[in-house]
């Protein structure tokens, strides 16, 4: 038990070393050696738990991606409402890590980030477009969240950025109005 305890310091203290070390650089210019300084941490056991930088970076990303996955539960996205609850779900965990959401999206080399967001409300998104149009072709579908979803994350890179000063709720109900206007014009 005690081993594990100091496992997890380890990993939160490389994390947080990490992400200040963003804050003045690009994750790319940051050394294992220079990671370990500012963290406190001796070289073997930061290679104990990753392979480089950007693998630590990497396992950040999926517990973000993860956190927001599982904040969406089993939303059934056989309703428009879905959409809006959906994009609720995003923006509260997205709003829970800040922090860490403003650097990854300030890592202009690391864009995985937004690739894995984007297809978080796939499954939602489709089958409440569906529930709409039910004889909607299958491509034109995919083509439209795509469209909608890299908009939906751009608009909400720009509120993340800009220091999230928009009622998380309110930008959840702007974007769903868009969402359905865009859908109900496509199909």
């Amino acid at each position: 038990m005690k081993n594990d305890a100091r496992v997890k310091y380890t990993k939160m203290v490389l994390k947080d070393s990490l992400l200040a070390l963003m804050r003045e650089k690009p994750a790319g210019k940051i050394t294992v050696k220079e990671l370990c300084g500012r963290a406190g941490v001796n070289r073997a056991t930061f290679y104990t738990h990753y392979q480089d930088v950007n693998d630590l970076l990497t396992q950040i990303e999926g517990e973000l991606v993860d956190d927001i996955a599982g904040s969406l539960g089993h939303l059934a996205g056989n309703r428009p409402e879905d959409i809006t609850e959906l994009l609720r779900r995003i923006l509260a965990a997205v709003s829970r890590n800040s922090e860490l959401c403003r650097e990854l999206l300030n890592e202009r080399e690391y864009n995985e980030f937004l690739r894995r967001l984007i297809t978080l409300g796939r499954d939602t998104g489709l089958k409440s477009w569906r529930s709409l149009a039910p004889g909607a072709d299958g491509e034109q579908l995919e083509n439209l969240y795509v469209f909608l979803a890299s908009g939906c994350i751009a608009v909400i890179e720009r509120w993340v950025r800009g220091g999230m000063r928009e009622n998380a709720d309110d930008l959840a109900v702007s974007l769903s109005r868009v969402a359905a206007g865009v859908v109900s014009v496509s199909l």
